[in-house]
């Protein structure tokens, strides 16, 4: 009996991700490589999910189970997506895949909202990026590697799946599409860039050209960002967005999802990797930390002329530079 009454709570959590049914029953079917009958089963109780099946299921629907099981404890349960113990790319494109797929289901929801509290730049323009993408890849197995015999020592030779490029631009695109959009933005975070690439250029570990393709798609996103902060919204779609510049450095990322149907929160991790968890604590612990930083920042969108000519002339001058 407590068996069936668990695998009812997860049959209902599972079914509250998924509404439709007959996308419901060809997603568990994929998962666990099982006929539609026998899905159908499950989902009416019938037959009880093994607890393998239950971990399967949850990993790949990003689902905590701690409300499966009614747990009372104080707990944040995020999932690690973006690394392996084998190396940051080599199983990373289904794990996009995953985000994916979850970004381009809650943009339905006329309601959605993003927030992005980031140290460096936001993940929408970075995923857009061809250079700057393989720039925050490379970066974290440069540091992973260092001195390991596969170690990433030159920009060029660095390589990752292509799946990972064509996820990301999906994502971009789909990120573009919130009804309503946040970002609070390092104030500094092209000072530290500069000085990375400075590093590795005395390194010698990346090449000249390289360095001046980075600094072409910076002056194209400040260029693009510029127009979002003066009309207050995406150029493509119309959508809002705030962009706010923090007074305080940003030491560690973090951002959320709002809409109908899915809370999450994201704890941004290792360079361009991070945590994402569907617990309600988790997201209302992310909503105070929104609205702390919210405080201690300034809106240049629309509003503020003068601190926003300061800011891009600054963040030009440093690109310059480089």
């Amino acid at each position: 009996m407590k068996d069936k009454k668990l695998n009812h709570s997860f049959v209902n959590l599972v079914k509250s991700k998924i509404k439709d049914d007959k996308k419901l029953v060809a997603v568990i079917c994929e998962i666990l490589n099982i006929h539609k009958e026998s899905a159908y089963r499950r989902l009416r109780n019938e037959v009880v999910f093994t607890f393998s099946e239950i971990i399967d299921i949850s990993s790949a629907l990003s689902l905590s189970i701690d409300h499966i099981v009614g747990s009372k404890k104080l707990c944040y349960p995020y999932e690690l997506y973006g690394t392996d113990p084998d190396g940051l790319i080599k199983s990373r494109s289904g794990k996009v895949k995953r985000y994916v797929d979850m970004v381009a289901d809650i943009v339905q929801d006329e309601e959605c909202e993003y927030v992005e509290v980031t140290a460096s730049m936001p993940v929408a323009f970075i995923m857009n990026s061809d250079y700057l993408l393989k720039w925050h890849l490379f970066i974290w197995d440069y540091h992973r590697y260092y001195n390991a015999e596969t170690s990433y020592k030159k920009f060029d030779e660095y390589t990752y799946e292509e799946k990972i490029t064509e996820y990301s631009k999906i994502t971009s695109a789909n990120l573009k599409k919130f009804n309503t959009t946040y970002f609070i933005i390092n104030r500094k975070f092209i000072e530290d860039l500069s000085e990375d690439i400075k590093t590795l250029i005395e390194l010698k570990s990346i090449r000249r050209e390289d360095v001046d393709k980075i600094k072409g798609e910076l002056i194209r996103f400040f260029d693009y960002l510029e127009k979002i902060v003066i009309t207050g919204c995406y150029p493509e779609s119309g959508k809002k967005v705030s962009v706010y510049i923090s007074d305080f450095r940003i030491q560690s990322g973090f951002a959320y999802i709002k809409s109908k149907n899915v809370n999450a929160s994201i704890l941004k991790l290792f360079s361009f990797n991070g945590a994402i968890s569907l617990a309600r604590e988790s997201f209302e612990e992310s909503l105070k930390w929104f609205k702390s930083y919210e405080r201690l920042s300034t809106l240049i969108s629309i509003s503020c002329e003068l601190e926003r000519r300061k800011f891009f002339d600054k963040q030009r001058q440093i690109i310059d530079a480089l």
